[in-house]
């Protein structure tokens, strides 16, 4: 009788060596799998806030650039009402000066969306990498946590059997 629940709970050991393997294995592969759809998913967020950091320094650019040229015309508007010729001397420099600011700040302002959407892309390539790593090292944890489980199964097999073999041969010598 001895003999039978030793069997069984040897048995019972290499299920629960297995079973807990198994779920490891399980666990170990959700949480890569989690791990790179979040970065995925961060990823695409980070393009998708490139795209709006472009189309937001569009749109103030757009804004300066119509601003500025209803200053030129009210610069000019005042000019020719005050009598002053408007092509030459110093209205036509006003003219350019303001021309030339209101270009400088355009392209500052384009700038700062280049630099906003460097950034996010940069991340979202970050993100990527991390997506990837996650998958791949994800995939070595779990195949570890597999080996490692099925070499504790064996192991406890193993010594349960030289342990039975081991007993029968000091039986048999009796």
């Amino acid at each position: 009788m001895a003999y039978a629940t030793s069997t069984y709970l040897a048995i019972a050991a290499i299920v629960a060596a297995a079973a807990g393997t198994a779920v490891s294995y399980a666990g170990a592969k959700a949480s890569a799998d989690a791990q790179e759809q979040a970065s995925n998913y961060n990823a695409m967020v980070a393009m998708q806030e490139a795209e709006a950091a472009r189309q937001a320094a569009a749109y103030e650019e757009a804004r300066l650039r119509e601003s500025g040229e209803k200053l030129k015309s009210r610069q000019r508007m005042l000019y020719l009402k005050g009598g002053v010729d408007i092509g030459e001397g110093t209205p036509l420099l006003v003219e350019a000066d303001t021309a030339a600011q209101i270009e400088l700040d355009a392209q500052a302002i384009r700038w700062k969306g280049e630099i906003g959407a460097t950034s996010n892309l940069n991340q979202a390539r970050s993100d990527l990498m991390t997506a990837y790593n996650a998958k791949k090292i994800g995939g070595y944890t779990a195949g570890t946590t597999l080996l490692t489980g099925l070499s504790s199964a064996l192991s406890a097999g193993t010594n349960y059997y030289s342990k039975n073999a081991w007993l029968t041969a000091l039986s048999k010598k009796d």
